[in-house]
């Protein structure tokens, strides 16, 4: 690798029309010893840079630029700088950490960044792709370290917003990270009335646009624990956005067991707990989550462990040998490996797929784009839907949904054997109105009375059965009147025959006989 230029700004600046190529930050250095390299990643507040730190031996960071034409904006910034608090307020461990940031004028530009550490590896959403579906096993190694991280996120009474598997990084180190901190908010802090999240994990409470807290993070982790052990989503192949909103909002996850025959029951129930329609319904934060994930799994058995649903295919590989396979033969690999950082030099056009061999010689989804991610990792592959594609089918979703309009069953619609993916085809952030609700056990400036009972076996790891509603006052009054008539006609039947059988002539020999004795 050459040696970096003395100063922030190289001595030959490019043309004004590379101004925002992919390779315009190449050669500049952040924070006095953070080489910037070609782009990794983009969406539409900020771009990711690939770069290295010249005071730690060349070793690999990433730099999330905040767009320069949104700079001026102070919302963009405090949203843009919300992430960073978030992630320097839990320190590291299981979400990824801050190493620095701050701003810079580069090119008459002032920008502002954020250094974050540089996950070498695959999302969660290439590993299911590539796998299908995990074990039991393979599933607790990296469940264990996201909740974990999440419960830390909700400590600080902090709301992720946008728990998917795209947001999971798998490191070949055998590390997890939880990433994206982007949505972050505190549980009281209300929201703009946008819509946030990933549809095909958006909470009831967020598609209605009701309060929300730690609950709705629960309920997107209970989805992807689904998709991790079922290999699709629970209502697997709808049309558009707005149909998944509309399910979501009124229609009970169908079991797990149902497309993962075999699951371990407690397992299954905590899926069916995390799931359930109303907040209140469900763990109040990750730490309740974690505390039951590691009481299910802490006597397994090898065997157990080792479960994999049989509707997909025994991988060849181990989980992290195929983390590391899918990280080498991603177009993120292959720039880091060919391109120069130093200077202005050639960036691979990181939307398109360089190992077009490997990715061809996979039996997947018919037609892919890449999808660039919020952190320095490998761009996202995810499925095109051909009528989103032409524009036949209208994006973004309702803040309110009429549950009248909504199919109220889910048997026309049971998840389909095939590995989809609604995350990967629905990929646009939404945000819901309304205030939040705090994941704390009801501290005193939240005076809410609390909920009833929770409609699940008191054994919550047991997969819980829908309940029916209770009886009307009519009903219980005449199965009491029948119930007691009952008795007296049983009672009156009683007397009958006794007073048939003493009186019998067979009755009164048998007296006679055993009066003679």
């Amino acid at each position: 690798m050459m040696n970096p230029p003395p100063s922030s700004t190289p001595s030959s600046s490019p043309a004004s029309s590379a101004t925002r190529g992919r390779d315009w930050l190449n050669g500049i250095i952040f924070d006095e010893h953070y080489l910037a390299g070609p782009l990794i990643a983009g969406g539409g507040m900020a771009e990711v840079y690939y770069a290295t730190d010249t005071w730690l031996n060349d070793s690999p960071v990433a730099i999330k630029i905040l767009k320069p034409e949104l700079a001026a904006s102070p919302e963009n910034q405090r949203k843009f700088y919300s992430e960073e608090s978030s992630l320097r307020q839990m320190g590291g461990g299981h979400v990824i950490g801050v190493l620095s940031s701050g701003e810079q004028t580069v090119r008459g530009q002032k920008l502002r960044y954020i250094v974050m550490e540089y996950v070498h590896g695959c999302t969660l959403g290439q590993l299911l792709r590539e796998r299908g579906a995990l074990s039991v096993g393979e599933a607790l190694q990296i469940l264990l370290p996201v909740v974990e991280g999440l419960s830390e996120a909700h400590a600080r009474r902090l709301v992720h917003s946008d728990i998917k598997p795209g947001n999971i990084l798998l490191d070949v180190t055998e590390t997890v990270k939880l990433a994206d901190f982007g949505l972050t908010r505190r549980d009281d802090q209300a929201l703009t009335g946008e819509i946030m999240g990933t549809p095909a994990y958006a909470a009831p409470e967020l598609v209605k646009g009701q309060q929300t807290g730690a609950p709705a993070d629960i309920f997107a982790l209970g989805v992807m624990m689904y998709l991790m052990f079922a290999g699709h989503l629970p209502f697997d192949g709808i049309a558009n956005s707005s149909e998944v909103h509309r399910y979501n909002a009124n229609v009970e996850i169908p079991p797990v067991a149902e497309a993962a025959p075999g699951l371990d029951p407690g397992l299954a129930g905590l899926i069916s707990w995390c799931t359930r329609q109303q907040p209140e319904d469900r763990p109040e934060n990750a730490l309740e989550v974690l505390t039951d994930l590691r009481d299910v799994t802490a006597h397994m058995s090898e065997e157990e462990l080792a479960w994999r649903t049989p509707l997909v295919e025994e991988p060849e590989v181990p989980l992290w040998e195929a983390v590391e396979h899918i990280a080498e033969t991603t177009g993120l690999a292959q720039m880091v490996h060919n391109s120069p950082i130093s200077g202005i030099g050639r960036a691979e056009d990181l939307l398109v797929g360089t190992n077009r061999r490997a990715q061809a010689a996979k039996p997947v989804l018919p037609m892919e784009e890449y999808v660039p991610l919020s952190i320095g990792i490998g761009p996202e592959t995810r499925p095109v839907n051909p009528a989103l594609a032409r524009g036949d089918i209208p994006l973004g979703g309702q803040r309110s949904l009429d549950g009248s309009s909504a199919r109220m069953h889910y048997g026309a619609l049971r998840p389909e054997l095939a590995q989809r993916s609604l995350n990967n085809v629905f990929g646009l952030p939404r945000t819901p109105p309304g205030p939040n609700r705090s994941p704390q056990r009801r501290p005193a400036s939240h005076p809410q009375a609390r909920p009833g009972p929770r409609p699940f076996p008191r054994n919550r790891r047991l997969p819980a059965e829908r309940l029916g509603p209770p009886p009307s006052p009519f009903t219980v009054v005449t199965g009491v009147v029948v119930l007691l008539v009952a008795l007296v006609l049983a009672g009156f039947v009683g007397w009958l025959l006794a007073q048939s059988v003493l009186q019998s002539t067979w009755w009164a020999n048998l007296s006679q006989m055993f009066g003679g004795l």
